[in-house]
């Protein structure tokens, strides 16, 4: 059997140091640092490509050896306070060994095993949250003002959330990350964008607390963080006061009636201000590019009974009437008008449209109220398949027959819920038979890339354990017959005739909202801890 690397005990860990503090660098210890670089030739670029090389010639064994002593080198340049030669050191460690954290039966090629693999994810966690803490501690060097300050930040963060993939509940990685976050905050960011910092930390800070509940120092760190954000809060609270106070001004100077194409076809009436942000990119109107833009409006045909419509759409779909498209893209958020649209503006048939009242006559009046915009990524490049992850999750993504837990729910432009692997029948009540969602309700299960439905295989390429994300299709493709995992179960047809579908009927311009609530990776073979021998394959 192949040799493996030296324990790990016989390491130098520089995680035991965090409570030591690192003297300011010297200017002249950096442009000395430098200097020698540049004479000796040594570009980073130049350095890994020699790395890459001599790699190609060396045993998994090798590769963890050279891995662990260029860690201890690291850890010895940190307790000399010895930022730079640190941080080089924990970058070459790394480089040494990344390759040999990938799962051996899908990379055969590196030629390493299932213990060397577990040796160089501990390996890699520990330099990764090493490398977080020799950031962070260069970061505190900066000025507020250096515009070197919130990159390194950033770098810094990235390297405590690698640790955090290897292992989701490594306390000094979320600390260290936590802080970096909250410096990144407190930085030349907009008020949006330091909250999010604000945020983020805070989660992170708190699964601190939760996991070491006498950790003093994340206690303060997130008291500190939350101040923060209360401050952020109140700042925004008080520029949307001014805002509002402009923006009714200039409403009270009285509005007047806009020709938006000079032919008298679609005129528009504000009678709300919006936010007045420049919010539109031309580039999302391009059929065939990566982006499109979501607009959500609400819309109420002037003299008709029916109550307003919530309506979201891709902006410069065809399959939505011109003078909708027209109107969008004169507002700004938070803004209400009334449009008044000729015939030929309103002409197009499609799931879309019959949603909105049909208007009759020479002309029509409608007040548009423009919610939000939100930009998704465009799987096809064809406004067929919209996704966008809210959640990635944490560990692995899942792997082909991976055995997935999920509950997703089904809903249309307005909104409206479809179907929900939640549903279940209720008796209760005057209305009778009635489906409702019920919170407690065991996950569909199904296996990845073999029985799952084809949206949820779609958005589970790209989400994690814990992770939520939403797929928008023009169309949808048949829900599953019965629901996998729940034998004897027929809630998608009864959701589908409860709804009123008439038979043959094609979803369109609908929304898959997918929670995957567990991964449960398939059986890597017999070394895998679940190996229950060769009745397991079957």
């Amino acid at each position: 059997m192949e040799e493996t690397a030296p324990a790990a005990a016989t390491e130098v860990d520089a995680d035991a140091l965090d409570g030591e503090e690192a003297e300011p660098i010297e200017a002249e210890e950096e442009e000395d640092q430098e200097l020698d670089q540049e004479k000796a030739g040594d570009t980073p670029d130049a350095e890994m490509e020699k790395i890459e090389k001599e790699k190609k010639e060396m045993t998994a064994v090798e590769k963890l050896e050279r891995s662990i002593l260029w860690k201890a080198e690291g850890n010895d340049h940190f307790k000399k306070n010895e930022i730079f030669k640190a941080t080089d050191g924990y970058y070459r460690a790394i480089l040494y060994c990344r390759d040999l954290t990938q799962n051996p039966q899908y990379y055969p090629n590196i030629g390493h095993n299932a213990e060397q693999r577990k040796l160089a994810q501990d390996l890699c966690e520990s330099v990764f949250a090493n490398l977080a803490l020799v950031q962070s501690k260069y970061g505190a060097t900066l000025d507020q003002t250096s515009s070197e300050r919130p990159k390194v930040y950033g770098e810094a963060a990235k390297s405590a959330s690698e640790a955090l993939k290897l292992n989701p509940k490594n306390v000094k990685a979320l600390y260290r990350r936590g802080l970096a976050r909250a410096a990144l905050a407190k930085g030349p960011v907009k008020n949006a964008e330091g909250q999010k910092f604000c945020t983020d930390a805070k989660t992170d800070l708190v699964a601190v607390v939760q996991e070491d509940p006498n950790n003093r120092d994340a206690r303060t760190e997130l008291k500190a963080v939350q101040d923060h954000l209360k401050r952020l809060k109140k700042e925004e609270i008080a520029g949307e006061k001014k805002e509002f106070s402009f923006a009714s001004s200039m409403s009270a100077i009285g509005a007047k009636e806009k020709d938006l194409l000079g032919d008298g076809s679609v005129r528009k009436l504000q009678t709300k201000a919006g936010n007045g942000m420049h919010w539109f990119n031309p580039d999302w109107l391009r059929w065939n590019g990566s982006t499109k833009c979501i607009v959500h409006l609400k819309c109420c045909l002037e003299g008709s009974s029916s109550s307003p419509v919530s309506l979201s759409y891709i902006l410069g779909d065809p399959d939505m009437h011109e003078g909708i498209n027209i109107a969008v893209k004169s507002m700004t958020p938070g803004e209400v008008a009334n449009f008044t649209f000729a015939p030929e503006k309103l002409t197009a048939d499609s799931a879309l449209t019959k949603v909105l009242p049909a208007a009759k006559g020479t002309s029509s009046s409608w007040e548009v109220s423009f919610v939000k915009f939100v930009t998704w990524g465009d799987l096809d490049c064809n406004g067929e398949r919209l996704q966008k992850i809210q959640e990635e999750g944490y560990g692995n993504f899942p792997e082909p027959l991976a055995e997935l837990h999920v509950h997703w729910r089904v809903l249309g432009c307005d909104g409206g819920l479809l179907h929900s692997s939640r549903y279940t029948l209720s008796m209760a009540g005057e209305g009778g038979l009635q489906q409702v969602e019920d919170e407690d309700k065991p996950p569909t299960v199904c296996t990845f890339s073999e029985n799952a439905w084809e949206p949820i295989t779609t958005i589970c390429r790209s989400l994690r354990q814990g992770g939520v994300g939403e797929l928008r299709l023009r169309t949808v493709p048949e829900l599953p017959k019965e629901d996998t995992g729940h034998s004897g179960t027929t809630s998608a047809q009864l959701s589908m005739m409860m709804n009123k579908k008439k038979p043959g009927e094609v979803l369109s311009h609908c929304y898959v909202h997918v929670e995957l609530e567990q991964v449960v990776q398939p059986i890597a073979g017999p070394e895998d801890p679940r190996w229950e021998g060769t009745m397991a394959l079957v």
